[in-house]
């Protein structure tokens, strides 16, 4: 019997009648976001975009909706997700990188605003606290792209991927491939760069803080460093670990003091004279980076003369970061101190970095350690420097930290102090004061105003107890101090002072007036 070809019925795109054969092919990209980043996650991915920081947009928030509307635009596009009938399918891993791209300039606009007010005390400012609200957004949302792209087949996430080199775009292509791979058998555990534990809300955030580290050239060159055919980095995400990077054997991983190079090895050469604190750190630190086959390094000045330093044979790392740790948190531990004294923010990218270059340099056998080899070291290239009693983190911070938070456009830290415990270390001078300002009222004027001083001792009691109680649990890491509380104190403190130095000019006034003066010791003028 002869077959009769029926002429097909035209139907809308999205028509229900549609044969099943081409109805939404969503299941498959779905199925693989949920195999990478498990069903929880998917329902939020799907569900989720960027909302407004503030109920009320201040003035200078336009140019920020408008990118955030941009993002949100591009996050929703149906390809992106595979929600478009087969044969109207775009490219997703294209509609992934369009919208990771847009996010990168919200995260940039947002980082420049925090930039912004760097050398202001920002942290009891109304807008400071929604703004740190909508930087963990970011993070979610890139959480997101990220976890997208284990399944799309595309490019690495990296929201300037395009913008990169062609070797700069292979270098980031291999170690992503390095960072995403499953371990298995016929993989060498003592070599390159292994992203560990079960948790894969976990391993999605910190694959995350990996692609926003390789977005910077400082990222690219400590994460490409430890990478490949190296001695093992393992980094592993734990329910209340900290940021902390662990040698695999300490002997291994400081610089020696060593005689002349002999004729067959290769030592590299720096002449320190006419070079800033920031240039001889960074030529020391990048000696090995630029030539990984010299033995060691020969520093030179005009004064001293030329020392040399062997480069040790060099050790793996283990690196533990926390658990779905936020880029800011309600924790005062979450605040870094910047250069100008001030709280400024510490995104977990940042930290991640911090860690992998104590790792780096770990691995290239030039860690700053408590030893004569590194007093020799710093007394020659940094004379009449302060280096402070944390030896790795003179280097670490600025050849490091600094160079990821320039790139990435952060502000730029000042010291391996967080926020939190600067803070509460400057209350304690206050309180300090309080007592003092009211012995001199009393000596003053006991009889006139020794009702008010008894009070004023009580209060300063009362805060010295609160801050040693603070202090106490930031140590323990029991409950610490959250920004508020440590706000509230400041706060207290503040009103104090305020109350002693009045207490104190009427005791002086009631002094001069009994001809009986006293020398007072002024109270320090900023928290």
């Amino acid at each position: 019997m002869e077959s009769v070809r029926r002429p097909r019925a035209a139907h809308s795109p999205m028509d229900p009648q549609r044969p099943r054969r081409h109805a939404p092919r969503a299941d498959l990209a779905v199925l693989g976001l949920q195999r990478s980043a498990g069903n929880h996650a998917t329902a939020a991915l799907l569900q989720r975009a960027l909302k407004p920081a503030f109920a009320q947009q201040p003035v200078w928030y336009a140019p920020l909706h408008q990118l955030a509307q941009e993002y949100n635009d591009l996050r929703g596009a149906k390809e992106l997700w595979g929600i478009l009938p087969k044969w109207a399918m775009k490219n997703p891993a294209e509609a992934r990188q369009a919208a990771l791209a847009k996010l990168g300039e919200v995260e940039r606009w947002v980082y420049g605003w925090f930039r912004q007010r760097e050398n202001q005390d920002r942290t009891a400012d109304p807008e400071w606290a929604p703004m740190r609200a909508f930087l963990n957004q970011l993070q979610t949302e890139r959480d997101g792209l990220v976890a997208l792209a284990l399944s799309d087949g595309g490019d690495p996430p990296l929201a300037n991927f395009a913008q990169l080199q062609g070797g700069e775009q292979q270098q980031v292509r291999e170690i992503w491939n390095e960072l995403i791979r499953e371990k298995s058998g016929d993989i060498d555990l003592r070599m390159g760069l292994a992203v560990d534990g079960a948790d894969k809300a976990a391993r999605i955030r910190l694959l995350a803080d990996f692609s926003r580290l390789l977005e910077t050239e400082t990222g690219r060159m400590v994460v490409g460093g430890l990478s490949g055919e190296q001695p093992r980095l393992t980094v592993t995400p734990a329910k209340g670990a900290k940021f902390v990077a662990s040698p695999v054997n300490e002997a291994y991983e400081g610089l020696t003091v060593g005689a002349p190079p002999k004729a067959t090895e290769q030592f590299v050469s720096l002449v320190l004279d006419g070079l800033s604190v920031q240039q001889r750190k960074v030529a020391i630190n990048d000696a090995r980076v630029r030539n990984p086959d010299a033995r060691g390094v020969s520093l030179t000045t005009a004064a001293d003369g030329t020392l040399h330093f062997r480069f040790n044979t060099g050790t793996g790392s283990n690196v533990t970061v926390p658990s779905g740790a936020q880029d800011t948190s309600d924790q005062g531990s979450s605040l870094a101190l910047g250069t100008n004294d001030f709280a400024i923010i510490a995104p977990t990218f940042v930290s991640l970095g911090h860690e992998l270059g104590h790792a780096l340099r770990s691995l290239h056998g030039i860690t700053a350690k408590d030893d004569e080899a590194t007093d020799a070291m710093l007394a020659h290239a940094f004379k009449n420097v302060v280096v402070g009693d944390r030896k790795e983190e003179f280097f670490n911070i600025d050849v490091i930290e600094n160079r990821i938070r320039a790139e990435a456009g952060l502000s730029l830290r000042g010291a391996h102090a967080d926020w939190s415990g600067t803070e509460l270390a400057r209350m304690f001078d206050v309180a300090q004061a309080i007592n003092l300002a009211a012995t001199n009222a009393h000596q003053l004027a006991s009889a006139q105003l020794g009702q008010e001083i008894a009070q004023l001792r009580i209060a300063a009691d009362a805060l010295t107890d609160g801050l040693r109680d603070a202090l106490e649990r930031r140590r323990k890491r029991k409950m610490p101090p959250s920004v508020d509380e440590i706000l509230a104190l400041r706060l207290s403190a503040a009103t104090m002072r305020q109350q002693a130095t009045n207490l104190e000019q009427r005791a002086t006034v009631i002094g001069q007036q009994q001809q009986n003066v006293v020398a007072l010791k002024p109270l320090p003028q900023r928290l």
